[in-house]
């Protein structure tokens, strides 16, 4: 071949080639459906993640290391919801109480989740945790559970799910006993936060359209 023919090809080639290198390198700006490579991301490199609470934990604590926690976030107080991945019952209520979390940040009070499974669960906890975008820090109960008990409320007789309204000094201002609805809760911590007298007890047993919390089909 003479050479003005290698001269030729190669001023065709030489553009298609470099064409090419461009598009793998910005990405295929005709097809926005083209799958381009993974990229770890975390809160300070992706601006969409930093506006997220991302799940992170749990960590295990005991009861007095959860009152202190309570105790640094601020606000007017906090709601700890206390569930096990093998609770029916709590599985339903969780991601309704995740739904409530923007209203109850308006309203000063924080969403604390606690689990009593076993610590070689935390993975399946913060899986489960994770799929309904619940809020950090979350917690699982470290050591006894009977002590734990005694030290959040001593009149707790261990049903889950179970719900603890604490103020900001982390002292215990209501206690919900079993699953709870929206419209039973919310009345209680509306008048939480205008600072009216809550002190009290909530306990919810069976009822029509409630499920005994062994039920465990809820996903």
């Amino acid at each position: 071949m003479q050479a003005k023919h290698f001269v030729v090809l190669g001023i065709l080639v030489v553009p298609l080639l470099a064409s090419r290198f461009w598009r793998s390198e910005q990405g295929d700006r005709t097809n926005p459906g083209a799958t381009q490579p993974r990229i770890a991301t975390s809160p300070e490199s992706d601006p969409a993640a930093a506006g997220r609470d991302l799940p992170s934990g749990p960590r295990e604590v005991t009861a007095a290391q959860l009152k202190s926690e309570l105790r640094g976030l601020g606000g007017k107080g906090s709601l700890v919801n206390v569930w096990a991945t093998w609770c029916g019952s709590c599985k339903r209520e969780l991601p309704m109480l995740v739904g409530l979390r923007a209203r109850l940040a308006e309203q000063g009070i924080s969403l604390v989740f606690v689990s009593v499974d076993e610590p070689e669960q935390a993975d399946t906890v913060l899986e489960f945790l994770t799929r309904h975008d619940a809020p950090s820090p979350n917690y699982l109960v470290r050591g006894s559970l009977e002590q734990f008990k005694q030290e959040i409320n001593p009149r707790w007789p261990g049903m889950l799910p179970a719900s603890f309204l604490f103020d900001a000094s982390a002292e215990l201002r209501h206690f919900f006993a079993g699953e709870i609805f929206e419209e039973e809760l919310m009345p209680i911590l509306n008048d939480f936060a205008v600072g009216k007298n809550v002190d009290g007890e909530s306990h919810f047993g069976l009822a029509p359209g409630r499920v005994d919390a062994a039920d465990q089909q809820a996903d």
